[in-house]
């Protein structure tokens, strides 16, 4: 923008908040940090300053060693208190410098994203910032143990944790605390997140009610944790539940006087084993869905069978958008008795004319199955609306990659 003309460049140097986005990339990432820094401050009056946002991470080019970190924090920590929002992503090394040298106040961060990339993470407990961070929301942390108790986990609105060692990761205490700090939390994310429940029986919990709650993701964790979530949290505006322990959660719950997500709209089961008594418990308790989604489950035909709208059979009739990617076990038949049964000219208005028909089933998608179909099975699925991905022609699912880190 700059070199388009005199006026343009002007403007542009004029306006501090063009110059608030730095990553460490580029030919000379030193110099071009330095001038924008000087360019986002205001010498005059230093409060009117812009917050500035920092990313250093892998994906954008930025590997550094322990010397690189060290030059580049050298840049940036002077200018901790306009920090609003860091995202770093790097080895353990000199992650763990730079985490030593944020151990000042940062009262303007308010979404912070760290992730060791090295399957083992960091391998001590930090307290960062000084727990002064006043106006934090959005918390991410993969690999990345802090010390669990502070006010930096004080009126969140996003957390995600993922990937900590056994011992790194909060208690179950620690997490009700956690969780009772951030009564707007919106959402929650824990991925193998190394939660201890060794002294689960020692404290007598209460239900927590999260009113604001939108989106839970609960995978690779103790079944204490699921059993605990089970029972004890209500969350009635959540409408997204990914999760990959579903026998263990739905065993512990009474499907007749209570569901901890009464109104889920979105079900997704991630490296799942399905049977069919845990699928019908799961339906009866989710009786608003409108999406359910498999990725990498063994799904049989008795499971899917539960999803067959006819007499006797009611499950999910609000239930729009079907998917099962790389999964296996399910028949082609089966699959086509799902989708006719919920269509507007299937046969269960005949059959049962006072029972109020489902909602049309609008999109089915079956994605990267080796499971083998004639060329007429395909142009049926295409005539009805099934999307039909082999495995040969199915690509890598960065989005699901995502989820699980």
């Amino acid at each position: 923008m700059s070199a388009v003309t005199r006026y343009w460049r002007d403007t542009a140097l004029s306006r501090r908040c063009l110059w608030t986005y730095f990553n460490w990339s580029g030919a000379n990432p030193e110099e071009k940090i330095t001038r924008w820094l000087g360019r986002s401050r205001s010498i005059a009056s230093p409060q009117h300053s812009e917050p500035i946002h920092i990313s250093l991470c892998i994906e954008e080019g930025f590997d550094p060693d322990v010397e690189q970190m060290q030059h580049a924090m050298s840049l940036l920590i002077p200018e901790v208190r306009r920090w609003a929002s860091v995202k770093i992503h790097v080895d353990r090394d000199p992650l763990e410098l730079a985490l030593e040298l944020c151990d000042m106040a940062a009262p303007l961060l308010h979404t912070l994203s760290i992730r060791c990339s090295e399957s083992d993470g960091v391998e001590d407990k930090f307290i960062l910032f000084n727990d002064q961070t006043p106006a934090l929301r959005y918390l991410r942390l993969v690999g990345v143990p802090i010390v669990w108790t502070g006010p930096l986990l004080h009126n969140l609105t996003t957390l995600h944790l993922a990937d900590f060692e056994d011992g790194f990761g909060p208690s179950v205490e620690e997490l009700i605390s956690i969780i009772t700090a951030s009564p707007r939390l919106e959402r929650l994310a824990l991925d193998n997140a190394g939660i201890s429940v060794h002294a689960a029986g020692d404290f007598n919990p209460k239900v927590i009610h999260m009113p604001h709650l939108q989106h839970v993701h609960m995978t690779r964790l103790d079944r204490d944790v699921y059993v605990w979530f089970a029972r004890y949290m209500k969350g009635e505006r959540v409408h997204t539940y990914i999760g990959s322990e579903f026998e263990e959660t739905v065993a512990e719950i009474d499907v007749s006087t209570t569901c901890p997500f009464p109104n889920l709209k979105k079900l997704v089961a991630i490296h799942a084993q399905i049977n069919t008594p845990i699928v019908r418990e799961m339906l009866k308790l989710c009786k608003t869905l409108t999406d359910i989604h498999f990725y990498y489950c063994s799904v049989p035909d008795d499971v899917l069978e539960e999803l067959v709208w006819g007499p006797g059979k009611r499950r999910c009739p609000k239930l729009v958008h079907l998917k099962l990617q790389r999964c296996n076990g399910f028949s082609v038949e089966l699959l086509k008795k799902i989708v006719l049964s919920r269509q507007a000219n299937s046969d269960h208005s005949a059959a049962l004319p006072l029972m109020r028909p489902p909602t049309v089933l609008k999109k089915t998608e079956v994605m990267g199955t080796s499971l083998s179909v004639s060329a007429e099975d395909l142009k049926w699925f295409g005539a009805h609306g099934v999307t039909w991905v082999d495995q040969a022609a199915m690509q890598e699912d960065t989005r699901f990659k995502e989820w699980i880190r």
